[in-house]
């Protein structure tokens, strides 16, 4: 799986995130949907983002459906919920910098 698929997965995973007044747990489910589509072959580069993408992927119970997702979102409290974003939020940086080093700056 290309590099350029987990970037566009990641920022898809953002967007979800930022982009709507929805509840967050709402939100979080889209952004872990979009990517929980990304596979552990994937290209995430040079940088952390394999690691941040692993430790996101078993704070949901190694989880690779959006089902399981689901369940395991609806029993986060509040605190987790901003947690896990943050999380995302941390992938989707680690991607950014390594799209720098490959591209250039944006």
């Amino acid at each position: 799986m290309s590099f350029r698929y987990v970037w566009e997965k990641s920022h898809e995973a953002v967007r979800s995130l930022a982009l709507s007044d929805e509840p967050l747990a709402t939100r979080l489910a889209r952004s872990l949907d979009a990517l929980l589509r990304l596979q552990s072959e994937a290209d995430f580069g040079s940088g952390d983002a394999r690691r941040h993408f692993e430790e996101l992927v078993q704070q949901f119970g190694g989880s690779d459906t959006v089902a399981t997702t689901t369940g395991a979102i609806e029993r986060l409290d509040n605190d987790a919920l901003h947690r896990a974003a943050e999380s995302i939020l941390l992938l989707y940086s680690e991607v950014e910098r390594e799209h720098g080093r490959r591209h250039g700056p944006s």
